[in-house]
């Protein structure tokens, strides 16, 4: 299985969440918080590679004053973000259609009729003009006829 696919969950001390967030391999923080001011202790979020803004997105209170905010890195909102090519132009559910059939390049898109593209489950038809842009800016066009070639 491809690391990238499993959720691993840990408690970790500030050195290895360090080490993790300098790695980019942290995508979401559960920041448990004891408001108590002692006036020494490791910072968590020390000497980072790259700044990261935090988007909370839930909390937790507990009877004893103590919290839990938890929050996801932009840094993954941009590790998922559609890389800047053809597929960008594309809804979420467009591009997992196309990708989800080995459909990856634009040069893939023109070996299907517009028919095929549009039986593909997630496509819908106000793909079909952003993908003949797309294909024109390449010089391409959709595949004609019904059959379709591999």
């Amino acid at each position: 299985m491809n690391l990238d696919q499993r959720i691993y969950f840990f408690h970790a001390n500030a050195s290895i969440a360090q080490a993790l967030m300098n790695l980019d391999l942290v995508d979401e923080y559960h920041l448990m918080l004891h408001p108590l001011a002692i006036g020494k202790g490791k910072p968590l979020i020390k000497n980072m590679k790259n700044r990261q803004k935090l988007e909370p997105i839930q909390s937790e209170a507990y009877k004893n004053g103590e919290f839990t905010l938890y929050c996801r890195s932009d840094m993954t909102t941009k590790k998922n973000a559609p890389e800047e090519n053809f597929l960008s132009a594309l809804s979420a559910p467009a591009r997992g259609a196309l990708e989800n059939n080995g459909i990856k390049s634009i040069d893939a898109v023109s070996k299907f009729t517009e028919k095929e593209i549009l039986k593909l489950h997630g496509i819908g038809k106000s793909a079909i003009p952003i993908l003949k842009i797309e294909l024109a800016k390449n010089g391409l066009a959709f595949k004609e006829g019904k059959g379709r070639s591999q």
